[in-house]
C-alpha cells in the first residue's frame, strides 16, 4: 500500500472532515489512484487531493455545471487529446475507476502539455481550463489551487 494514501485512508478523517463512506472509498480506490497517477506523471497525494476537493469521494456526484463522478470531469469536454480522443458520458463517469482514469489522463495532460510540468497551473486549468495562463487572478481558481493544496500539504505532513 502506498503510505501516503494510507495516512489518508487511516488518520486523515480526523483533519478532513470525512464520513465512514469516504473513508472506505479512499481505501477503496487507493490502489487504482496510485496506478494512474504514476502512468500520468502525477503523485498520488495530489489526485487524492484533487478528488477530496472535487467530490468528497463521492462517486456517483453530478455538480450544477454537469461535472460527473470523482474527478467532476465534464463530459463534452472528453473527446480530445487528453482523454485519447474517447468521449465519456456522465453514466459512465460516475463509475470510480473511469473517474480516476480520466480525471489522472486530463490532469497529467495539462501539467505535461500546458502547464510544462507545474502543477499549480495543472490544477487551475483543470479548475478553469486554459484561460488560466492568460489571467493567473481568477479568484475562483486561485481559491480552488488552493484548497487543492491544502488537503496535499495536510496529507503529506502527516506522514
Amino acid at each position: 500500500m502506498n503510505p501516503l494514501l494510507l495516512t489518508l485512508c487511516t488518520i486523515m478523517p480526523s483533519a478532513l472532515p470525512m464520513s465512514k463512506q469516504q473513508t472506505k472509498n479512499v481505501c477503496k480506490y487507493e490502489k487504482l489512484i496510485t496506478i494512474e497517477s504514476k502512468k500520468n506523471g502525477l503523485e498520488p497525494a495530489l489526485l487524492a487531493s484533487l478528488i477530496y476537493i472535487e467530490s468528497a469521494f463521492k462517486p456517483r456526484v453530478v455538480s450544477k455545471s454537469n461535472a460527473c463522478g470523482l474527478t467532476q470531469v465534464i463530459p463534452k469536454y472528453t473527446g480530445g487529446p487528453e482523454t485519447g480522443y474517447k468521449k465519456y458520458t456522465c453514466e459512465q463517469l460516475k463509475n470510480p475507476r473511469t473517474s480516476i482514469i480520466v480525471g489522472a489522463k486530463i490532469l497529467g495532460y495539462l501539467k505535461r502539455v500546458y502547464a510544462k510540468g507545474n502543477e499549480d497551473n495543472a490544477l487551475c486549468m483543470y479548475a478553469a481550463g486554459t484561460i488560466c495562463l492568460k489571467n493567473k487572478t481568477l479568484h475562483e481558481t486561485l481559491f480552488y489551487v488552493r484548497k487543492v493544496r491544502t488537503v496535499y500539504d495536510t496529507i503529506t505532513n502527516d506522514c
